[in-house]
């Protein structure tokens, strides 16, 4: 082939390209690109009438498919949506105006999609009122609910817990979705694709919350124990004490651990609960009253275990007790302590165990309304050389062991005599009175807190032996004006009274008047004095030495 021929050829194949390409620069001057669309309308080589009756059409005929979850679908016809055409602004115009005609392959090959917001008009009340007629959006609140990533305890850590995509509505984001779709005349809309249902604000990749479970695993991995009871507090419960505030810090919730700290007050507290004492008597007597035992300070307990969980340490130490006992097993008030019977008028201390001594003593008055109180108690304090005041009396004594309130333990040297029923008459204000010579023993062995116990028991009271006592006091009696020759009459009184028992010795109202015998037959002896006798009742002697026995004589109604 010649040159000439070949150039005559290329000059047609170009001639023939130039014309086509101008052929289709002018044709897409009044036409769109092929594959184009206008608001979702096929425009593909159409004018802008022809777009605009399509439009039109498309309006008319035109429904969204909403695809929800479980595979429901509800539709939106163009009708329920208040959709409609405008072309007053010369909008589709406007679009082609944008088509540049001599780009046109390009434009063919990126498939132009044009979107004009001022064609397609929707009547936002029409459509409100649709959308909220709509199945998905009246049953929004009673389907499953989305909910953010956050943890859990299970399998003795903490784990992530997936975040929850639910099928409860976001009416704003479901409403934009909505009209975005209708002014594009979108044939469906997935709920889901387009984040119509709320979305979760934390899922489970979360930074932060990956952070706080690394950090609460710590923290729940920490022991508390409690000396003393012996106790752990377990991984599980420990695991709800810990919680996050809103910049996801780790923290204590108090609410947990009041809730705990009541199991353990349940548990240890024995203040106030009823005690099985096993007395020396051989029988079981329960002890209802007194404040005697284990008491949990809870307020302080509640604030220290919350300081504990947030150090996130290991620490061991007792609970916060309000009051205390001796023993966390059996008894709590162990093996040491004072009994004291008031039936018996009787009390006994034990130490370790062991008796170390027992006594008669002299409790409150019933008659007066000054019983001294039952219950467990603990002794408040010790404290010698103490004066002791009351409604009308004031006492001095040497050794001062309160247990409840203003009761307490203590000498009284007014007293010749304990035990008995001599409480019933002149008992105490409520006290218990020790003798002179027990008191400092006693005193010597206790200390504050040192358990008090004090009960009645039928059937262990001293009876008086009427008839002996009446005898002493025929003895007494003859006794008479005393002389030298008294002695032996002195003499059997004083051992007929002193084989009685402490009970029977009470009923014998003239001991007085041995007493006083006694010293005047001893004056006597000692003045070497027979010639003249001196009365029993101590008025007078041989040597005027023997003085009124009343004188002597304590006020039992002044005691305490």
């Amino acid at each position: 082939m010649t040159k000439k021929k070949l150039g005559l050829i290329i000059g047609i194949v170009v001639a023939v390209l130039l014309a086509v390409y101008f052929g289709f620069a002018l044709f897409f001057s009044s036409h769109f690109y092929f594959g184009s669309t206008v608001n979702g309308v096929n425009s593909s080589g159409k004018t802008v009438d022809d777009v605009k009756r399509a439009l039109s059409k498309a309006t008319d005929d035109y429904s969204l498919t909403l695809e929800e979850a479980d595979d429901q679908e509800e539709k939106i016809s163009s009708k329920d949506a208040g959709l409609t055409i405008s072309f007053k602004g010369g909008e589709v115009d406007e679009l082609l105006d944008k088509q540049s005609p001599f780009k046109w392959i390009s434009g063919i090959a990126s498939k132009k999609k044009y979107t004009s917001k001022n064609i397609a008009e929707i009547d936002d009340g029409v459509l409100d009122d649709t959308l909220q007629s709509l199945d998905c959006v009246k049953n929004s609140d009673s389907g499953t609910q989305t909910a953010d990533a956050t943890y859990e305890f299970s399998d003795g850590k903490f784990q992530i817990k997936d975040e929850v995509y639910g099928t409860n509505i976001d009416m704003d984001a479901f409403t934009k979705n909505v009209k975005t779709a209708l002014t594009n005349f979108k044939p469906t809309l997935s709920l889901s694709d387009s984040k119509s249902y709320v979305q979760p604000a934390v899922t489970k990749d979360d930074k932060d919350l990956n952070n706080t479970v690394d950090e609460l695993n710590k923290r729940v991995g920490m022991k508390i124990t409690y000396t003393g009871v012996n106790e752990t507090v377990p991984p599980d419960v420990l695991a709800g004490f810990l919680t996050t505030d809103d910049a996801g810090n780790v923290t204590a919730d108090t609410g947990k651990i009041s809730e705990y700290v009541d199991t353990l007050v349940k548990k240890y507290t024995t203040a106030g609960h009823s005690k099985t004492l096993h007395t020396s008597y051989g029988k079981d007597v329960t002890i209802s009253n007194g404040d005697y035992g284990w008491k949990i300070d809870k307020d302080k307990e509640i604030a220290e275990l919350a300081s504990d969980v947030e150090k996130g340490e290991d620490v061991s130490r007792e609970i916060n007790w309000k009051t205390t006992a001796a023993s966390h097993t059996g008894n709590d008030y162990g093996n040491s302590y004072v009994e004291v019977n008031i039936t018996a008028q009787h009390l006994f201390l034990y130490v370790n165990g062991a008796k170390v001594l027992d006594t008669d003593v002299v409790t409150g008055n019933p008659n007066k309304g000054n019983s001294t109180p039952t219950g467990a108690y603990g002794i408040t304090y010790c404290e010698k050389d103490a004066t002791l005041k009351g409604e009308n009396y004031t006492s001095k004594v040497k050794y001062w062991m309160p247990f409840c309130g203003n009761v307490g333990m203590h000498d009284a040297p007014w007293r010749s005599q304990f035990g008995s029923d001599i409480y019933m008459r002149s008992g105490s204000h409520g006290c218990v009175n020790l003798p002179p010579s027990i008191a400092p023993k006693i005193f010597a062995q206790v200390k504050t807190n040192f358990p008090v116990l004090v009960y009645t028991l039928p059937g262990t009271g001293k009876s008086i032996n009427t008839d002996a006592a009446n005898a002493v006091v025929a003895k007494i009696n003859a006794i008479g004006n005393v002389s030298l020759e008294s002695e032996s009459l002195i003499t059997d009184a004083r051992t007929s009274y002193d084989a009685l028992d402490s009970a029977s010795k009470t009923a014998v109202t003239n001991y007085e008047t041995l007493t006083n015998a006694e010293s005047a037959l001893a004056a006597l002896k000692a003045a070497g004095a027979a010639a003249t006798p001196a009365p029993a009742d101590g008025t007078t002697t041989t040597d005027g030495t023997v003085a009124d026995p009343n004188a002597a004589a304590t006020d039992a109604s002044a005691v305490q």
